[in-house]
């Protein structure tokens, strides 16, 4: 009984003691998820590598393994945030059109001014070379892949509306004369989008002669020539 009685008394100092170890050892541990600056920067770092690697092996041609061997992320950890390629290239995309769609200044600017703002930022985004490559590389899969065709779809209407809602704007003030504002911004993008299509097949004069910023003016008051109000449209009755 006194062995026993002993044994049960040094008992709760052996579970206190361990308890106090455990509790040490717990706070070495990161706890909860990382910040969200951290986890901004490990998707960053995820959606590179994935691009790249999509632009040099091709979808097919690529595995999660590598993403994760190139990046030292742990392959659960991509899985956790993207089940598969599919919705790796659709996160890539995403982040592209954020990119491509930066807010326009302050309702304070005229609307016509907003749209070029606007647009000239799309031209410049789809004239850098890694960009040039991606879109290369989404054409020629998308001619394999009728899924990737649908997003194509999908993402046009999604670049299309901001640029869709700004003409309407344009439009109202009378700023751009009234017309279908879908037709309008499809003939914006044929005007705009000439040098990014050359260069993709290294055309020798991208810019007809002219630079960059050039081009673009040139096309920007072409715009505007077949758009905005005339005279004798605003003289004419209804």
């Amino acid at each position: 009984l006194a062995a026993m009685s002993k044994t049960r008394s040094s008992s709760p100092e052996k579970t206190g003691s361990g308890s106090a170890g455990g509790a040490a050892t717990r706070q070495r541990r990161p706890v909860g998820r990382p910040p969200r600056h951290v986890a901004e920067a490990i998707n960053s770092q995820l959606l590179d590598a994935a691009r790249a690697l999509f632009c040099e092996k091709g979808i097919a041609g690529t595995t999660m393994e590598e993403i994760a061997d190139h990046t030292g992320i742990a392959k659960q950890t991509i899985y956790r945030r993207y089940p598969g390629k599919a919705a790796l290239i659709a996160a890539v995309v995403s982040r592209d059109l954020d990119q491509m769609t930066t807010p326009a200044p302050s309702s304070a600017v005229a609307a016509t001014e907003r749209l070029r703002l606007m647009i000239l930022h799309r031209y410049r985004f789809s004239l850098e070379p890694k960009n040039l490559q991606f879109a290369n590389f989404l054409m020629a899969e998308a001619a394999y892949s009728p899924e990737l065709r649908q997003r194509f779809r999908e993402w046009s209407v999604r670049i299309h509306r901001p640029v869709i809602d700004l003409i309407r704007l344009a439009q109202a003030a009378g700023e751009l004369r009234a017309s279908n504002p879908t037709t309008t911004a499809r003939l914006l993008d044929d005007l705009t989008s000439t040098p990014a299509q050359r260069l993709r097949i290294d055309h020798p004069d991208a810019f007809d002669h002219l630079t960059a910023s050039q081009w673009f003016d040139d096309r920007w008051q072409t715009f505007l020539r077949l758009e905005q109000p005339t005279p004798e449209a605003e003289a004419r009755p209804g």
